[in-house]
């Protein structure tokens, strides 16, 4: 009865089934308990006698055994022992049932997430949107005020800005008094960082600053050969820029929005969401958290990335936009993101990079290629470094300098694998980590660039004549040949081929590698490709890993097409990413999409009628992660100043 009050009705049957053949087993309950006990009839003596006689018999040789059986034995025979023994099973064989109940799916209410991350919304309401009412300080300060009105007048004569609109309603602010529910305008202010609140882990090092011994300055080869100084104090100084007031304050000076800003916030938090528990990201991120914060079986995100491996590559594309909005792995609402990515990549490169254990001549690299990852996570090591001065995080960049240098191809360039000739992304990469661990304080040597440089002549295509209202070309005579040094192709190999021609996006990463190689912000081959680029008539959204390198080259040498263009090229972004807006408006190429993409990109060309016609092809293989990434590093340009991005560290 009691087992029936406490238990599910088939549960309780199992259980008194269970209980019944204990109790036979044990002896305790005789099989036949119900079998009649009459006694014999009165016409069998002779049997009664002939059984009184055998049972005599039997007691004399029970008797006899008795005498000779162990105290073991008269333990177990006794009953008291028996009903112990049933007891102790009976209790064993419901705590089974028990677990076993407990454990099937359908009755687990709750599950443990890898991050435990309070998103401050509540269901109904849109998450990672910064509110009007929030409490934290706002990013822009009152020179959004002031610049309000000039850049309003800008705006005035360019009639393609007319159609722009924003991606998002956002909330009004406090700084700026706008209206609730209004569609903000792209040149007013930028709300503060959404929080992300999260448990801090006991294994976060205390913050250390720089020595007091160590000088501001170190000095180190320059590209020209001869010995310059590169201050780090002016590389602290730029890197402040990306968080707090400064934040805002360089975005509103430098082209930034409320909307753009907004759109970062919404697509940090996907970032977020989607790191593993082992603090890594994957190009295909087959688990996530939903938008409320609980752990999903399986994402719903569509177009994932195909790559599979290169973990180093995808946690590095996904940390880096997370340190150019101010956050590290000691500051910041993501510290917690970002320390655990660190701690993934430390513990990959502890067992890879031999360059890490010099000590110990024994140690066995576990190293199977990937140098595009290697150069995403340099930058990365670079970043953090630079911004916090944690000595854990300076022999990581030390070692990953002395082997991307070690690996440097003999033409100049870098490839996926060791000893392949190069190619002009990996070597954009490559090109940009090393001079940001200069900056940062590790020994490269100018010799590096110089190859680098040699490389990006043998991708240039040969000279042609300009045709009728074209400029003419600036070129350079090298080989023997007259080149075209303002236009890229992937591979040498391409560069003398006569039916390809050289693409948007590797000619973009050849020109910003040309800055940190020694061409100046003037020099008209810089100037005369930029100009190429921005006359393009391709669709914006096959365009967006070239934007992510045009943006900075036009910032740096402050083109006077720089406001247009960003202007066109912010708005967009942040027109195209999944919101809860855009997800419901049928215009936006957005529709329909599920929650779980809400603050992602995948941008595609609906006028398209050919797969590379439709999505840039050199992101589809890395899919939305790529995309998300990209997206908001090339939003946050305005101040993520590293000093690679600063005037001073290319001139």
């Amino acid at each position: 009865m009691l087992l029936r009050l406490f238990l599910p009705k088939n549960m309780a049957l199992l259980l008194q089934k269970s209980y019944h053949l204990v109790s036979i087993s044990s002896g305790l309950v005789p099989p036949n308990v119900m079998a009649s006990t009459k006694p014999p009839p009165a016409d069998e003596p002779p049997r009664n006698q002939h059984v009184d006689s055998a049972n005599s018999t039997n007691t004399l040789e029970s008797n006899t055994l008795e005498s000779n059986t162990g105290w073991a034995e008269k333990v177990t025979a006794s009953n008291s022992v028996r009903s112990i023994y049933l007891s102790l099973t009976t209790h064993l064989i419901i705590a089974i049932v028990l677990t076993l109940w407990a454990i099937v799916p359908e009755n687990q209410t709750n599950r443990l997430s890898p991050v435990v991350i309070d998103f401050s919304t509540e269901p109904e309401k849109e998450w990672g949107e910064t509110k009007g009412d929030d409490t934290a300080a706002t990013l822009l300060t009152e020179a959004a005020e002031k610049d309000k009105a000039e850049e309003t007048s800008k705006d005035g004569p360019d009639a393609s800005e007319k159609d722009t609109t924003t991606a998002d309603s956002q909330p009004a602010l406090p700084i700026l008094a706008l209206e609730p529910e209004k569609e903000p305008t792209p040149d007013s202010a930028v709300p503060q960082n959404t929080p992300m609140q999260s448990k801090q882990s006991h294994r976060i090092p205390k913050q250390t600053g720089m020595s007091e011994n160590t000088q501001d300055t170190k000095t180190v080869p320059a590209v020209s050969g001869q010995m310059v100084t590169a201050s780090r104090a002016e590389a602290k100084l730029a890197l402040a820029q990306r968080s707090g007031s400064a934040r805002g304050e360089t975005a509103v000076a430098k082209g930034g929005s409320p909307s753009s800003e907004a759109a970062i916030e919404r697509g940090l938090l996907w970032l977020a969401r989607h790191q593993a528990a082992n603090g890594s990201w994957s190009f295909e991120h087959p688990y996530c958290t939903d938008p409320f914060g609980h752990p999903s079986q399986q994402c719903l995100c569509r177009t994932k990335g195909y790559i599979e491996g290169h973990t180093k590559a995808s946690t590095s594309i996904a940390l880096l936009p997370f340190l150019g909005a101010g956050n590290t792995h000691l500051n910041g609402p993501y510290k917690e993101v970002v320390y655990r990515g660190l701690e993934q990549l430390k513990t990959t490169l502890d067992i890879e990079l031999k360059e890490l254990h010099l000590e110990n001549p024994d140690f066995v690299s576990t190293f199977s290629g990937d140098l595009y990852g290697y150069g995403i996570t340099a930058l990365v090591m670079a970043e953090a470094f630079a911004m916090t001065g944690d000595p854990d995080l300076e022999r990581y960049v030390n070692a990953l300098s002395v082997f991307l240098a070690r690996h440097q191809h003999p033409l100049g360039g870098w490839r996926y694998e060791l000893g392949q000739p190069g190619d002009i992304t990996v070597t954009g990469w490559q090109v940009v980590a090393l001079k940001s661990s200069q900056l940062a304080g590790a020994p490269v040597h100018s010799d590096i660039f110089r190859q680098a440089d040699h490389f990006l002549d043998s991708l240039t295509p040969p000279a042609t004549s300009p045709r009728r209202g074209q400029a003419q070309i600036v070129a350079n005579q090298i080989g023997g040949i007259t080149r075209d040094p303002t236009r890229y192709h992937y591979l040498a190999s391409f560069a003398n081929s006569t039916t390809r021609e050289p693409g948007e996006c590797t000619s973009a990463v050849g020109l910003l590698c040309r800055l940190y190689t020694g061409w100046t912000s003037n020099d008209p081959r810089l100037l005369q490709g930029v100009n190429q680029l921005l006359k393009s008539n391709t669709h914006p959204a096959l365009l967006l890993y070239r934007n992510f390198y045009l943006a900075q080259i036009l910032l740096h040498i402050e083109h006077p097409s720089w406001d247009q263009w960003n202007r066109r090229n912010r708005d967009f972004l942040v027109r195209t990413q999944v919101t809860k807006t855009t997800r419901m408006d049928q215009r936006n190429p957005a529709f329909g999409s599920p929650l779980c993409e809400i603050g992602s990109w995948y941008l595609t060309n609906p006028r398209g009628t050919t797969k590379n016609a439709i999505r840039d092809r050199h992101l589809a293989p890395a899919g939305r992660l790529a995309h998300t990434a990209l997206a908001i590093l090339t939003l946050e340009v305005y101040y993520r100043l590293l000093p690679v991005y600063k005037p001073a560290a290319i001139e």
